[in-house]
């Protein structure tokens, strides 16, 4: 379960999953977690417990697998990869399904995609005042910007 959130919900819990127009489930909390963790389910998706009321997927903060939350460090995102290989069936199965160069490439750059579209989706979650982005014009400073070039333009006429 280390691969899925720290502590493993209710699976009598269901979940309704949209995709266009296509309803999918029911599936228990795991299944989702295990589906978003490889791909299946998208952060752009909707979900329901009820079939009726849909969520996007990732406002559903307790539904989305604890390693996707710090993807955007690169141990954050090793961290997630190795989740994702737990849970995925291909890897325990020891199928070759995915052999040869272009196989590979072809994953690699989809993983990327799939970093690339939750990465964005994390960062427009980031309350407004994240102290970890920097604001350069505080309205302090502006207001004192412009007491300063006043006051200049004011000595100037004086002079």
């Amino acid at each position: 379960m280390s691969a899925l959130n720290e502590y493993p919900p209710d699976d009598a819990e269901q979940w309704y999953v949209l995709r266009g127009a296509r309803i999918q489930g029911p599936y228990t909390h795991t299944e989702v977690q295990r589906y978003i963790l490889l791909g299946r389910i998208g952060c752009h998706d909707r979900i329901s417990q009820d079939g009726h009321t849909w969520h996007l997927l990732h406002t559903q903060h307790d539904v989305i697998p604890q390693a996707l939350h710090s993807i955007h460090t690169e141990e954050g995102w090793r961290a997630f990869l190795r989740a994702k290989l737990e849970v995925d069936e291909r890897s325990r199965s020891g199928s070759a399904s995915h052999t040869g160069e272009h196989a590979r490439s072809d994953e690699a750059s989809q993983m990327r995609a799939f970093r690339q579209e939750w990465l964005e989706m994390l960062k427009e979650q980031r309350p407004e005042n994240d102290s970890t982005q920097a604001t350069p014009f505080t309205p302090l400073f502006l207001l004192l910007l412009t007491l300063f070039v006043v006051l200049g333009l004011y000595w100037l006429t004086l002079q």
